[in-house]
């Protein structure tokens, strides 16, 4: 017999539990006594008799006694509780507050945005003595523990998160003189692998722990440059069929629709293999042609909304920036169509685009517009020059890869860097250990660390900022979206960019103020390793390794 004979199984967890201590105590309030006791590794199983323990104790005072543990960085899943006998008998009622920020788990719901959308971070618990109760399924860093009982008291064997986590190999890598790109790198890659949850990727793991099908663009770059052919890719895709099914636009937003043409493309030509589209011809040719049919012959459009961002959103140069996203998404719709025999709407793809090139779109004061008009071939210069002025402060987590591409595939790779830096960076410097769903730099002003209670007279850069759906602690501090800049910097650092199938490969380093950079990259055939490093003179010695089936153009 096995476990599970005569059970109607649906499906199964693939995914790693690992139990985490808390990195340090933040702060403590009321009488709490043995707070560093938490800090230390323990067996995880309550016994009768447990000597060595942290005690919450109400009794006599006014105030709910409380502790705020710091896990270290960002996790994805909950915290796991063992609770001893204690000197009071019956069951222990305590209020679990999770954040991503200090100020988050201190906060109250309804205060500054904070709420439990989507998966409840701020909620009661109770405790029963020799209990071991595991609560929560968010993403967090800090968790604050406070005993509720009036005349209450409660013994803590242990709080360990409960990290969840899909165990993807991180098969690309990059490393270079400058710490600060290494962090920007690291913490890009992390920020997409704790997305990958449940076979797919959402777009974040406290809200909205959905799949919005155009974040999934700059998260399928990050995974292909890291961790290959990932199953999460075409798990997305797929579900996000059922997302436009019966002639809607997929996620409700014809630009999502778009971007799943462009992943769908993208990724078949990364595999070279285009058994997907085939299995699913009938909605992509339909969604194709509804595309199309939209698009006038003087090169306007009739799509019923245009979203391209955040910052952009119900301004002018969204539509400018989505007439772009038009013209990239009909050549890659173009290119998967030819693929897979569908040669007359490949042709008729074609036609649009050069309608489209019929049309003037302008971006106006935004460098995302600018990134995706120049891309896609509807700007020329002068759009490259206005992001190069608009910096660091023109840039956007979603479009962030995009803009910085965009000035690199115009030479100004330095000024690429410098932005990257200064705005990654900025976030960062701040306490972030994954980047965020939005970010301005102006937000930087008077702010304190996400990793501590805001000072007096400081502001508070996550309760106090945020627009639209993201207003305060709603804002999410782990967002898939903001990972591809880890893809730009190989790309366009590195140098390493691959054509169809991983078959070929251009290496191009751009050191820089660099005194080295080195990684690699996965492809079918195996990883493509490249080493540069400048020598005495200055200039740039590069090293290359690829594997069978690979040729460097």
């Amino acid at each position: 017999m096995t476990a599970t004979e005569n059970l109607k199984v649906i499906g199964e967890d693939k995914r790693v539990h690992k139990f985490v201590l808390p990195a340090r105590i933040v702060m403590t309030s009321g009488k709490v006594t043995g707070a560093e006791k938490l800090l230390v590794g323990k067996k995880l199983q309550i016994g009768l008799r447990e000597p060595d323990v942290t005690v919450l104790d109400n009794r006599g005072e006014e105030k709910h006694a409380f502790i705020v543990l710091d896990f270290g960085k960002e996790l994805h899943g909950g915290i796991r509780l063992l609770t001893a006998f204690s000197e009071r008998s019956g069951d222990v009622h305590v209020r679990l507050t999770f954040g991503e920020s200090v100020s988050e788990a201190l906060s109250e719901i309804g205060e500054k945005g904070a709420c439990n959308d989507h998966s409840p971070r701020d909620f009661d618990a109770v405790l029963p003595l020799y209990s071991d109760l595991t609560f929560g399924q968010t993403g967090f860093r800090f968790v604050k523990i406070e005993l509720t009982d009036g005349d209450g008291l409660l013994d803590l064997k242990a709080a360990v998160a409960d990290f969840v986590y899909t165990d993807a190999e991180y098969r690309g890598s990059f490393r270079c003189s400058d710490p600060l790109i290494n962090k920007i790198y690291d913490t890009a890659v992390y920020t997409c692998h704790l997305n990958m949850q449940n076979g797919a990727i959402w777009d974040g793991v406290k809200r909205d722990r959905l799949v919005w099908i155009g974040d999934s663009h700059p998260e399928m770059l990050t995974v292909k440059t890291v961790f290959g052919n990932d199953g999460c890719i075409e798990e997305n895709l797929e579900f996000a069929i059922g997302e436009g099914a019966g002639g809607g636009w997929i996620n409700t937003i014809p630009a999502y629709s778009l971007w799943w043409l462009l992943i769908a493309d993208d990724w078949c030509r990364y595999k070279a293999d285009y058994t997907f589209p085939t299995e699913h011809r009938d909605f992509c040719t339909g969604l194709i042609n509804r595309v199309c049919d939209l698009i006038n012959d003087d090169g306007t459009d009739a799509l019923p909304s245009y979203f391209l961002d955040w910052p952009t959103s119900g301004t002018p140069e969204a539509k400018a920036g989505v007439h772009g996203l038009l013209i990239l998404a009909l050549k890659a719709s173009a290119d998967m169509m030819e693929h897979i025999g569908e040669d007359a709407l490949a042709e008729r793809c074609r036609d649009r685009v050069k309608c489209l090139y019929c049309s003037h779109a302008d971006g106006g004061d935004f460098s995302q517009s600018h990134a995706i008009l120049y891309l896609a071939g509807a700007e020329g210069r002068e759009a490259i020059d206005r992001i190069a002025e608009k910096g660091a402060g023109g840039m956007s987590t979603y479009m962030g890869y995009y803009i910085l591409t965009a000035l690199a595939d115009a030479g100004l790779t330095d000024r690429a860097v410098e932005i990257m830096k200064e705005y990654y960076g900025a976030m960062l410097s701040v306490g972030a250990t994954t980047f965020w769903e939005d970010f301005h730099m102006e937000w930087l002003d008077n702010a304190g660390r996400i990793d501590e209670p805001v000072p007096e007279g400081k502001r508070d850069i996550h309760g106090d900022y945020g627009r639209f759906c993201y207003t305060g602690f709603r804002h999410s501090f782990c967002h898939g979206w903001a990972s591809a800049v880890a893809v730009f910097i190989s790309e366009n650092i590195l140098g390493i960019k691959t054509g169809y199938g991983c078959d070929t490969v251009s290496i191009n380093p751009h050191l820089g103020e660099l005194e080295f950079a080195e990684g690699c990259v996965p492809t079918r055939h195996g990883l493509i390793r490249v080493s540069a490093r400048k020598n005495a003179d200055g200039d740039t010695v590069v090293d290359v390794s690829v594997p069978d089936g690979v040729t460097v153009v």
